[in-house]
């Protein structure tokens, strides 16, 4: 969406909350394009005052989760994770950003879990592969690493060294890393 279309929907939600300032999906949609316009800060506050109405709005924790991520805020996105796990034990988002701030704050085993939780509801969850893949070889784990890098790609995940995480480029370098030593080697890595 381009900044004028971000910039006419935060108006129209602003409209909107002016009549109802309650509206939990005025504010909830305010929130998300606020968010999505990087304004972040803002975002924040709009996701707050949903809670404030709805404690336990799962998407609008997860909108939250994922804002503090983005701000690196890594305490308050580890606190709604843990909140939206508990809410919903089978929030696989839930568990991407417990992970995602438990691995930005160094817990490898602790992000390794919380993603391993996530494949156990969906076994297909590309980002939880993708994930898993740089926790792995941060950890020097390679079998482990390429496993979850070829699931990544069979699930059509494009590895991108910008993705929006810290695990982005760590996997970028391990897909390189692969691919030479298969192309030293055959595919299952025998000459």
């Amino acid at each position: 969406m381009q900044k004028g279309r971000f910039d006419e929907a935060i108006a129209a939600f602003r409209r909107a909350l002016k009549i109802d300032p309650g509206e939990v999906a005025a504010l909830t949609n305010l929130g998300i394009a606020l968010r999505q316009s990087g304004r972040i800060d803002e975002a924040i506050v709009q996701f707050r005052k949903v809670l404030s109405i709805k404690p336990d709005d799962e998407e609008s924790h997860i909108h939250l989760g994922e804002s503090y991520l983005s701000r690196g805020m890594l305490e308050e996105a580890v606190g709604e994770g843990r909140h939206l796990v508990r809410i919903n034990p089978r929030s696989v988002v839930g568990r991407l950003v417990l992970g995602e701030a438990y691995f930005r704050k160094g817990g490898l085993d602790q992000a390794i879990l919380e993603w391993k939780k996530a494949l156990e509801i969906n076994p297909r969850e590309a980002r939880a592969h993708h994930n898993l893949a740089a926790a792995y070889y941060l950890k020097k784990e390679y079998g482990q690493a390429v496993r979850h890098l070829d699931r990544t790609l069979a699930l059509g995940f494009k590895v991108n060294p910008s993705f929006p995480n810290r695990s982005g480029p760590i996997v970028h370098r391990l897909l390189n890393e692969t691919r030479v030593f298969r192309g030293l080697r055959g595919r299952d890595g025998t000459r």
